[in-house]
């Protein structure tokens, strides 16, 4: 079938009611020539359909109109219609095709044999491929492959590759399989002369082997379930008849069947091994055992484009009436004779129900039938060029007594999918035309598929930590909720420990699982003590059985508050019966230290029988039986029996785990109900009745979450292969140790090393939903007790309306002037216009990048607070503001006050078609050194992103201190004893005024209505004139006139006026760094640095800095922070005693590790940035769908960005790490992910380091370099890493890390060009201090490891290997001949630039941050 094929006929066949259509012409001519639908050309059958036209035209005499014949004008006319006619109407579709339709016969022909006949490399390949790639297949008709590859043949040579006899002669021995039948047989025809004599002898010898051309073939013997009943198969030997089991086709020596003389021997395709009885009873058939092995149901792996088919889908297959045991997993075929489709293993099956009446029986090629015993959903996954998809088949049909799982290729044709067949093999095609899975031929109807099985897990590593109640509820099995209440309110277990317990709706898995009648509310007397009397009662025969092949539960239930065992039993024979009697016999007094006095059971036959009457009398045991139809005489393990059913349903819902981990969850719930008090015995779980101690349940978790278990290095293949695996939790071995399921291949193990994803309950109402109604309680397993509801908070008050603003007599506001021409829009007014569109579309959609209140959707390491008493809680828009009005109306009005204060706008008119800016409220918590909040700030920030450039802005750029320069001046300051103060002007931006006007919106929470403006004047309380309209006839908007925040001029307004007063003041700004200012008074001098608003200063005496605050806060307002603690995120202490300053981000990094990443602040710490040795490249980006899915959720840019920041500012022991892991930023793979978690743990083990400057011995701050190279670091384009670092005051002030811009062809080159860019850096920083007046005596010094890159330095004696080198690192020799520099070698050993360069091992990268004096010993 190629689905493909989708044009109409151009012209139907001809019928026994429909003659061949003739030609007006003479009757001699012969009738025209019209071939059937299927061998008329198509555009794909060029070859076969020349040879037919050609040898048609050639028998009736009209082959010369292919040319320029020359009969008579007549004659000629009609032979040439006809002739032409014998193509037209012979095409599908001519017209698509590019036949030429006008014109004679030789020129359509011409149109055709033009495109058709033309060559070329590409095609010739193809055609030598395709002819390569058949291959035979045992059991397959052989004639048809010879058939195949004489066509591919052809068709090679027809692309020009000209394949002679003896070419072709190799092609079909090489086509035949590689087995020892085959071998022999290919080895004595390699002399063959001719490829007819290699054919003729391998036909002889697949007749011998039965697969001749005369053999009965695959494809004949397996059309199972024909639509049509009573279809028949053509018999090979019809005049046969077998008189061993009566069948006609063979005899009685060639018989497969019992008796036969070829008993046993059949081959694969042979329908016949699977039974004589091809009618199955369906009355009879019990439910398929599960095999040993079995194909996972339920892949974890999900791709991107799942092909889902939801319809009811029908799949042919083999059959077996008598089910067989499977010790390995059913091969899956596609088949194109098959009409629906089939799944053979009840483990297959993810949902599970009966199947219709009219499809309990499937009718084979001969009239047998077979039984069809349910249907449900199945689940699978293939792999397609590194690509994997998930396909689900809804209502599939479940028929235990095949062999093989069959996919119909039909009912994937119908549900839109294409299938194409060529070069020995079928691909199939989604919707939208993409290849998702091939298959490898098995005969001519059937293709092998491939459903693939990702590796499992080894071991696991667990972590116990609090929760809410909702995830409570569910990690103890879904416990009644009215329980678990009391169980938190009476700490009946340890590790208990509760984050939330206000919860959201009903559990809708209880709901699904549990709901029932309401209970009795009977008076329960206990027994006194333990193990006095012990019930029995047994469940089953489930419908489905468990992994382990079981399908009964029998639970043991201890009156006295013991607790309760189960155990799972194949059958319900009383010697297995009578084996749990025996073994909880011994656990129990064992356990307990007390004799078993009693057990109750009902009289069924599996406890009413010889062997427990026996077991009873031995050891002096009581049997007490019920009445019969008297369940309630029992009920306490009754009871039990319905809880254990409930929260193992519940969970099983809960996990949406397949139905045969049943008795998985069963264990569980039993486990569980050891940790939960019953109502024979409240407040005290059955664990502190035995043990008389509190039980320890922090180590629970929900069934059916996900779990990343570890695989020890012992099993591991590789130390670059993931160290865990995606599992499933279905129970507990004890209390460290987890059950996991691998579901990618239905592996179940044990391990202690576990991380688990937990999830989210499944609430009838959302978080953000009201309290649910009155109603009965889900607790129908307990007497239900009154729970007083949980008070939520209040809602907010709404803030009140703005009361009317009065305005000082001012003129009145001048508008800008507009021109009243009418103009075309500029590119730039377009793309605003369309931004501003773009984002209302995404808001009103919902969209995480268009909303002011943005929360990345992508937050699967992000702990964003979702609760307003969360003490780093901070809202992100105005309407989160107002739910904490106490914490944030202050501040919001505080910022309001400022903008009518400086008169930073005016209210206008909104002038018609006019432009305006928006706004947003921006929300954040100010720190201390300590991490603690001292104050809130709001601040309104304009959408500036909709300014036009050259229409409300002209300049956009603003200088701030760069990170080296305020080192290198905090290095300074500390050595000479300075003072260094800090200042922060308040409201910066508010002082500058706007290039240009600009019209904003009014903000929200404060807009002004025009009704509300009134003008001021001894008349006060008059409204102005234009106030008579209404207010809906008008708008106010904002004309701006300073700088705000959010604008993309307002840093440069600002940096302008700032720069301008420190004019003003005398202060004399730096080349180096133009926001590093120095003044000098006689022999004092005072240093500035600043970061837009934030000012750090060093003055040489205390009046002197206070003289200079004075100034600064003259004009503008200012707060004055006094001794400088906290710059820019930096934490800095000075210790004057000793004379050192350290800087330090312990803060800010541990909550870098609290926000990014679940339990990375409790993580197992890393002692190097990176593993040593450890090799990242591009290759390691996604290309699978698994690979996808894992780093669609991952914050990898963000979390390199935080890093960035300390690596930036005080961490130059992570500049290497951070620069290898930048380059993956745009596409990272999951290598690079577990890369910067490796970072982050590094992090973890070093919040300690931090920069030191000056103390004994370290008094000296003129700049030394250390410079260092690794040759082609980089894998991806073999370019070398630079690292440079400089020493000041005894730490390091300057530092970099960056791949080289070019490839260096040896060390030697990589080296001399780190050591250029390395003396760039050191000669700004001599240019620096000598700004600020303190040279430093020359030549600068500089180390480097490579003799070869320091003496190219001085001279060019082997120029040939340097001469290509780019000119600009020659600037290097320039300045060592000035002597400006001078390099200095220094063994590898001692280089600290190393750190910087590669991946160190931890001693080695220990003694370099001692060196850098990150740390102390």
């Amino acid at each position: 079938m190629n689905s493909f094929d989708t044009e109409p006929d151009i012209e139907p066949e001809p019928t026994e009611t429909e003659p061949l259509r003739t030609l007006p012409m003479s009757s001699s001519n012969p009738p025209l020539f019209l071939l059937p639908t299927e061998e008329k050309f198509n555009g794909s059958n060029w070859v076969a359909f020349k040879t037919t036209i050609l040898a048609a035209t050639k028998a009736r005499g009209v082959t010369g109109y292919w040319g320029s014949p020359s009969p008579t004008s007549e004659e000629w006319m009609q032979r040439d219609a006809f002739t032409q006619g014998m193509v037209t109407l012979n095409v599908v579709n001519p017209i698509g095709h590019g036949v030429k339709l006008d014109g004679t016969a030789a020129e359509t022909w011409t149109s055709l044999t033009t495109l058709r006949d033309a060559t070329s490399d590409l095609g010739m390949i193809n055609a030598e491929d395709a002819l390569g790639a058949i291959k035979y297949v045992e059991g397959t008709p052989i004639d048809k492959h010879f058939e195949a590859l004489r066509t591919a043949w052809q068709k090679a040579n027809d692309q020009g590759s000209a394949i002679d006899d003896k070419r072709f002669r190799t092609v079909v021995l090489k086509s035949m399989p590689k087995t020892t039948e085959w071998n022999v047989i290919v080895g004595t025809l390699l002399n063959a002369k001719t490829s007819v004599e290699a054919i003729t002898q391998l036909t002889t010898h697949a007749i011998l082997l039965g697969d001749g051309d005369s053999a009965v073939t695959a494809a004949q013997t397996t059309q199972a379930l024909l639509t049509q009943s009573g279809g028949k198969r053509t018999l090979r030997n019809p005049h046969e008849k077998c008189t061993n089991c009566g069948r006609a086709g063979h005899l009685a020596p060639k018989c497969f069947r019992a008796g036969g003389g070829m008993e046993g021997q059949f081959p694969e395709w042979w329908k016949g091994s699977r039974n004589t009885n091809p009618t199955a009873n369906s009355a009879s058939t019990a439910p398929t055992a599960a095999p040993t092995i079995t194909p996972a149901a339920h892949s974890a792996v999900v791709s991107a484009d799942n092909n889902v088919f939801d319809q009811r889908l029908a799949f042919s297959t083999m059959l077996n009436c008598a089910k067989a045991e499977r010790s390995a997993p059913l091969i899956s075929y596609a088949d194109s004779a098959a009409s629906k489709h089939f799944f053979a293993d009840r483990g297959d099956f993810e949902t599970y129900g009966p199947v219709p009446k009219e499809d309990e029986a499937g009718t084979t090629a001969d009239g047998g039938e077979f039984h069809i015993q349910g249907m449900g959903r199945v689940r699978k996954v293939v792999e397609y060029e590194g690509r994997k998809t998930e396909l689900t088949f809804e209502n599939a049909l479940h028929a235990p007594n095949l062999t093989h799982n069959l996919v119909s290729i039909g009912c994937l044709d119908k549900k839109g999918c294409y299938t194409v067949f060529g070069g020995g093999r079928a691909i199939f095609y989604s919707r939208d035309r993409k290849p998702f899975m091939r298959g490898e031929p098995h005969n001519s109807t059937m293709y092998r598929l491939d459903f693939i099985t990702p590796p499992s897990a080894m071991s696991a590593r667990s972590l116990t930590r609090p929760t809410d109640f909702e995830t409570w509820h569910r990690r103890l099995g879904h416990v009644g909720e009215s329980v678990l209440r009391e169980m938190i309110s009476e700490g009946a277990c340890a590790g208990l420990d509760v984050t939330k317990k206000k919860t959201d709706g009903r559990c809708e898995d209880c709901i699904m699982g549990k709901q029932s009648r309401r209970p009795f509310d009977d008076i329960v007397v206990p027994e006194s003590r333990l193990n006095e009397r012990v019930c029995f009662d047994l469940w089953g025969p489930a419908r489905v059985q468990t992994t382990g092949g079981k399908v009964y539960m029998m639970l043991a239930v201890d009156q006295g508050g013991g607790g309760v065992e189960g155990y799972f039993l194949s059958n319900k024979e009383m010697e297995t019966t009578v084996e749990v009697l025996e073994a909880y016999h011994v656990k129990s007094e064992r356990q307990t230290g007390q004799k078993l006095l009693y057990i109750r059971t009902d009289e069924g036959p599996e406890f009413v029988n010889s062997k427990w009457k026996a077991y009873c009398q031995k050891f002096g045991i009581i049997h007490e039986t019920t009445a019969p139809y008297s369940s309630s005489a029992n009920g306490v393990v009754e009871r039990a029996n319905r809880t254990v059913l409930d929260r193992g349903r519940s969970m099983m819902i809960d996990s949406g785990l397949p139905a045969h981990y049943w008795g998985e969850a069963m264990a569980t719930a039993v486990y569980l109900m050891d940790f939960i008090p019953s109502s024979r015995h409240p407040g005290k779980t059955p664990f502190e009745l035995r043990t008389r101690e509190k039980p320890d349940i922090a180590h629970l978790r929900p069934f059916g979450c996900v779990a990343y278990a570890k695989i020890p290095k012992e099993k591991g293949t590789s130390k670059l292969e993931p160290r865990s695996v995606k599992c499933v939790l279905i129970g507990y071995f004890g209390r460290g140790d987890y059950k996991l399921l691998d579901r990618s291949n239905g592996s179940i193990f044990r391990s202690r090393d576990v991380i688990f994803e937990e999830g989210s309950a499944h609430r009838t109402l959302s978080s953000s939903a009201g309290p649910t109604t009155e109603g009965e309680t889900l607790d129908d397993f307990l007497p239900d007790k009154p729970v007083a509801p949980v008070a939520g908070p209040a809602p907010p008050a709404l803030a009140p309306a703005p009361a009317p603003v009065l305005l000082p007599p001012t003129p009145s506001p001048v508008i800008p002037r507009r021109s009243e021409r009418i103009r075309n829009p500029s590119a730039a007014a377009v793309g605003a216009i369309e931004t501003e569109a773009r984002i209302e579309e995404g808001a009103e959609k919902g969209l995480d990048w268009a909303r002011d209140n943005a929360v990345p959707t992508n937050t699967a390491l992000l702990t964003t607070p979702k609760s307003t008493d969360d003490y780093h809680w901070f809202p992100r828009s105005y309407s989160e503001a107002m739910t904490r009005p106490d914490l944030w109306k202050e501040p919001m009005d505080k910022e309001i006050a400022r903008m009518h204060e400086r008169k930073v706008w005016t209210l206008v008119e909104r002038p018609e078609g006019a432009r305006t800016m928006k706004n947003r409220w921006v929300f954040a918590n100010k720190y201390d050194e300590n991490g603690l909040i001292i104050g809130r700030k709001a601040r309104l920030v304009a959408k500036g992103f909709t300014q036009i450039p050259g229409v409300d802005f002209f300049e956009s750029y603003a200088s701030v201190v760069r990170y080296e320069s305020l080192r290198i001046n905090l290095a300074v300051g500390t050595i000479l004893g300075m003072e260094i103060w800090q200042v922060d002007y308040t409201s910066a931006y508010l002082n500058s005024p706007n290039q240009v006007p600009v019209l904003m919106e009014q903000p929200e929470g404060y807009i002004v209505r025009p009704s509300d403006v009134y003008e001021v004047s001894p008349a006060a309380g008059t409204k102005i004139k234009d106030n008579e309209r209404a207010d809906d006839e008008r708008e106010l908007v904002a004309l701006v006139d300073k700088a705000i925040y959010g604008t993309m001029d307002g840093a440069h307004n600002w940096w302008k006026t700032l720069d301008a007063e420190m004019k003003r003041l005398g202060y004399t700004r730096s080349r180096a760094d133009q926001s590093v200012r120095w003044k000098k008074v006689g022999e004092d001098r005072t240093i500035l640095c600043t970061y837009t608003d934030d000012v750090t200063g060093l003055s040489t005496t205390l009046e002197l800095a206070e003289c200079a605050i004075r100034e600064l806060g003259e004009n503008y307002e200012l707060k004055d922070l006094g001794a400088v603690r906290f710059i820019l995120g930096i934490h800095v202490e000075r210790d004057r005693d000793r004379g050192i300053l350290t800087m330090s981000q312990f803060e800010y990094l541990k909550r870098v590790l609290e926000r990014h990443g679940t339990g990375m602040w409790d993580c197992a710490p890393k002692y190097t940035p990176l593993p040593p040795g450890i090799v990242l490249s591009k290759s390691q980006a996604p290309t699978t769908a698994d690979d996808r899915y894992f780093m669609q959720d991952k914050p990898y840019r963000e979390v390199l960005g935080s890093i960035m920041y300390a690596q930036i500012a005080t961490r130059p022991d992570l500049s290497y790490a951070v620069a290898s892991l930048s380059r993956f930023s745009t596409n990272p793979g999951k290598p690079h992910w577990q890369a910067l978690m490796h970072v982050l743990q590094y992090i973890k083990a070093t919040l300690h380091y931090k920069l030191r400057y000056g103390g004994t011995g370290h008094t000296s701050f003129t700049p030394q370099g250390y410079v260092d190279s690794d040759y082609a670091a980089c894998i991806d384009t073999r370019r070398s890493i630079s690292g440079h670092v400089f020493l000041q005051a005894g730490g390091p002030t300057a530092w970099g890390s960056k791949y080289q811009p070019t490839v260096a062809t040896s060390t030697t080159e990589a080296e001399y060009m780190a050591m250029s860019r390395a003396v760039q850096q050191l000669q700004w920083m001599y240019s620096s201090l000598s700004d600020i007046d303190f040279p430093q005596p020359r030549p600068a010094q500089l180390f480097a490891d490579n003799s070869g890159a320091i003496s190219l330095t001085k001279n060019t004696k082997n120029n040939a290997r340097v001469k290509h080198i780019d000119i600009r690192h020659h600037y290097l020799r320039e300045c060592v001949e000035n002597g400006d520099v001078h390099v200095n070698y220094i063994p590898s050993a001692e280089n600290i630039a190393d750190l910087l360069t590669k991946a160190l091992p931890r001693p080695a990268h220990h003694k370099f941050c001692l060196a850098l004096r990150l740390c102390e010993e």
